[in-house]
């Protein structure tokens, strides 16, 4: 369906460098940016404007705002999330989701990557010590920092990527007596870590959209709806692993079931919560 097809990527952060090559060499298409567009009005990682919707709500206003931008019927953009991982709440994860909007034909398809992969940090500091060692964290000067005025709740500086101009920058602030916290910049140009997860996000939406429908031949006919309930190998009672996974055509609403989708029958009783509570 894409085959040589315009795709607007609505982004101004540079996206595109990892978004466009997979278009390009699946599809032949043709993707396309424009600096003109600004997606910072959804929300910013500097916190300037406050992001008010969940990623998906997020995606699909950037997509809709791409179309009226650009009349390009076919929209790709991309939202990242920050915070503790759902199932190590300890370590910091990083969620990428990239989505295709299909506005001729009335589809969204969604790729995603969670990864523990990821510079997040905010700290405050106190000295030139301190800020070098922030530094270090962060992975300075390959990704960027953002320093900020604890008090006043306010991005002094940003986009720097000159270490003199910083140094200078955070020993005034800090001889002025300003409470200064130095972060790591999320925005996806300054952040190479985060663009990979981009990069991982896009190749799972690809993929998505390389498996049509067997019926109307939409693509993404992907998964929608996982069921628990793989019996115990030892007491054959439901265990909380996956016994069947279900496909549908968000076109045609056609559905498969996929019985035992990792080609096991019955679950190891470590994972039983009955032999193993």
């Amino acid at each position: 369906m894409y085959k040589q097809q315009p795709i607007f990527i609505a982004t101004m952060h540079g996206k595109e460098q990892v978004i466009a090559p997979f278009f390009k060499q699946e599809f032949q298409a043709e993707p396309f940016v424009s600096s003109s567009f600004d997606t910072d009005q959804f929300g910013t990682f500097t916190k300037e404007i406050e992001r008010i919707d969940n990623p998906l709500e997020t995606l699909r206003k950037k997509c809709n705002e791409g179309h009226q931008f650009s009349s390009c019927p076919v929209i790709v953009a991309s939202e990242g999330s920050f915070g503790p991982h759902p199932s190590m709440p300890f370590t910091n994860a990083n969620e990428e989701i990239v989505m295709l909007k299909d506005f001729k034909s009335d589809i969204e398809v969604t790729g995603k990557y969670l990864s523990t992969s990821t510079n997040l940090f905010e700290k405050e500091i106190k000295s030139e010590i301190d800020f070098s060692n922030a530094l270090a964290e962060i992975g300075f000067p390959d990704h960027g920092v953002i320093i900020r005025d604890i008090n006043q709740d306010k991005v002094l500086l940003k986009s720097e990527k000159d270490l003199s101009v910083l140094m200078d920058f955070v020993t005034a602030s800090i001889q002025k007596g300003i409470s200064l916290s130095v972060s790591s910049d999320m925005r996806a140009f300054f952040n190479p870590t985060r663009m990979q997860n981009i990069e991982k996000a896009t190749e799972d939406l690809i993929q998505k959209l390389k498996i049509c429908c067997p019926s109307c031949e939409t693509p993404g006919f992907a998964v929608v709806e996982v069921k628990p309930g793989l019996p115990c190998g030892q007491c054959g009672l439901p265990t909380r692993s996956i016994l069947y996974r279900i496909l549908r055509c968000q076109k045609c609403k056609k559905e498969k079931f996929i019985k035992f989708p990792n080609n096991i029958k019955t679950e190891n009783p470590m994972y039983c919560d009955f032999c193993n509570p």
